[in-house]
């Protein structure tokens, strides 16, 4: 490519990385904000267009037994095929959306919801939800969720892990935002549960927490998601679409 194309690369990285404004980086570059909003958005779709068949895993059962090992072998908990949480990202409110985006605490974010391996690789990663919706609804009208529910994702059969007398159905880990589900995990509710209960929700929360550090590299990588995202709502979208890069970075360094 020429150097002018590798200089919108760098640009939009800057941009990505160090979190600084638009607008400030219009005053820093003398370029119209305009002009840095339409460099962002395309650059990031284009980006994407690259990367796009070499960041994810097929949801076949072959590579989800793969992630059941890894979850049984580092954090054990047997039968995981992915832990699954909803991160908000901050952004201004967009024209003729009303209340749509503003979230139960209180300011308007789009919602970027993933799901990620055990060595926090994103597998899956649905953007663009409304603010105000829980993630349990934004996974059930995903298109993996569609899949999940419909009983048409290629998931290993049931297996038997060490110790247990019966084999298990294997599922992804949830918190309590999901609805209980047969390929879907979340802890037990309540108070005064018995030693066995608060033990499997102590095991089942240590192995989802793969997913918030995941988030957590993600936003220490690409600060510009710990800001308020001041741009169209397109351009939103091509910005959280970074951690489908943190996927492709993770396997390439």
């Amino acid at each position: 490519g020429s150097p002018f194309v590798y200089g919108f690369y760098l640009f939009v990285h800057r941009y990505l990385a160090s979190g600084d404004s638009q607008k400030s980086l219009s005053y820093e570059f003398l370029i119209s904000p305009s002009t840095i909003s339409g460099i962002v958005l395309e650059t990031c779709n284009t980006l994407w267009d690259v990367l796009v068949g070499e960041v994810f895993i097929v949801p076949s059962a072959e590579n989800f037994a793969t992630i059941a090992h890894d979850f049984e072998t580092i954090w054990n908990f047997p039968n995981a095929i992915g832990a699954l949480d909803g991160r908000h990202c901050e952004t201004q409110n967009f024209p003729g959306q009303g209340t749509d985006y503003f979230n139960y605490q209180s300011y308007f974010s789009m919602v970027l919801l993933a799901m990620c391996d055990a060595k926090y690789k994103f597998s899956f990663v649905d953007i663009g939800g409304r603010g105000r919706r829980s993630d349990g609804g934004l996974f059930r009208h995903s298109a993996l969720g569609r899949q999940f529910y419909a009983g048409e994702v290629q998931c290993p059969g049931p297996r038997t892990p060490p110790g247990w007398m019966q084999p298990l159905p294997h599922v992804i880990i949830g918190d309590e935002a999901f609805a209980l589900n047969y390929h879907l995990m979340i802890p037990f509710g309540g108070n005064y549960l018995s030693d066995e209960k608060n033990i499997f929700n102590y095991r089942l929360s240590r192995a989802r927490k793969v997913i918030e550090n995941a988030f957590g590299i993600m936003t220490a990588r690409f600060r510009i998601l710990r800001r308020c995202l001041v741009a169209s709502e397109p351009t939103v979208r091509a910005v959280c679409n970074v951690p489908r890069w943190r996927s492709f970075v993770a396997t390439t360094v």
